[in-house]
């Protein structure tokens, strides 16, 4: 068996993105469904009517499959799409689990993902992440699930997104879709929230843990405000203000009680062991 190796291999944020792209102008290998030997593989076309712009970040859920030894379920998703063609018509940007994460498509160009129709606007305007789980709430679960938050936070800052524009696939098309995601998703959005505050306020030359490293009482700030969010999200009341960006005593409280129940050391300090219960919740 032959694995896929990425014409490009880069890291944001911590996160590493192995890169092959299926190449504009492929073309179907065999017969598939609607498609013919020699059709067009996938939409060669930009995004929002073709000016290339991002205007959204769409999360699915994909479902875990067995692994073959020596690989992961994300290199098999991007293989069995390219150059496999094993994937019907689907078409997404990337695939991400508990270990890797592959981009299969530009991130101006159209994928198909979103069910809304060839060109609709799921597919014509955004960008779309599989999240590989088993909904079983495993480790490799939260892992996968919290690197796509990670994903999710780097594509909206690049593209100058704000939350707003995260999208689930049930937004475009009714689809109860990321299925593993949906129930917890106010959840799901306070740790790509957390992301996006970190990634947002980091200086040149740190490092993304190094931001993360002490949050206390009397901060204030976007990481306050994430932290707040998250443990809102997890059920622990930040007080009457919610999410006002500012570590005062009921935030402490939260934190501490938060800690307890985790087996932290309740001394109301975020430190690494902290925000990483938080976002792993």
């Amino acid at each position: 068996m032959s694995f896929l190796t990425p014409d490009n291999i880069r890291i944001e944020h911590g996160l590493e993105i192995k890169e092959k792209i299926i190449p504009w102008g492929a073309r179907w290998p065999k017969a598939s469904g609607k498609y013919r030997n020699g059709d067009l593989f996938k939409a060669d076309r930009l995004l929002s009517g073709g000016t290339g712009k991002v205007e959204y970040v769409t999360v699915h859920n994909t479902e875990d499959i067995p692994e073959a030894r020596g690989t992961n379920d994300a290199e098999q998703y991007t293989r069995a799409t390219w150059p496999n063609a094993n994937m019907a018509d689907v078409r997404v940007h990337y695939y991400i689990d508990e270990t890797d994460c592959w981009q299969n498509l530009r991130e101006d160009e159209v994928g198909w993902h979103a069910g809304d129709g060839n060109y609709g606007p799921g597919n014509d305007t955004s960008l779309a992440i599989e999240i590989i789980m088993d909904g079983s709430g495993s480790a490799a679960d939260r892992a996968a699930e919290d690197r796509g938050a990670l994903l999710a936070a780097i594509l909206l800052d690049r593209h100058g997104l704000g939350l707003d524009r995260l999208k689930a696939h049930k937004d475009w098309n009714g689809k109860f879709c990321p299925f593993y995601i949906l129930p917890h998703w106010a959840k799901f959005v306070a740790k790509v929230e957390a992301h996006l505050a970190v990634i947002r306020s980091r200086e040149e030359g740190s490092t993304y843990m190094l931001e993360l490293s002490m949050l206390a009482q009397d901060d204030r700030g976007d990481q306050v405000k994430a932290l707040q969010h998250l443990l809102i999200a997890n059920g622990y009341s930040c007080g009457g203000s919610g999410a006002d960006g500012i570590f005062g005593p009921a935030t402490e409280n939260a934190v501490i009680c938060f800690q307890e129940d985790c087996g932290l050391l309740p001394d109301g300090i975020v430190g690494p062991d902290t925000m990483g219960s938080l976002l792993g919740c």
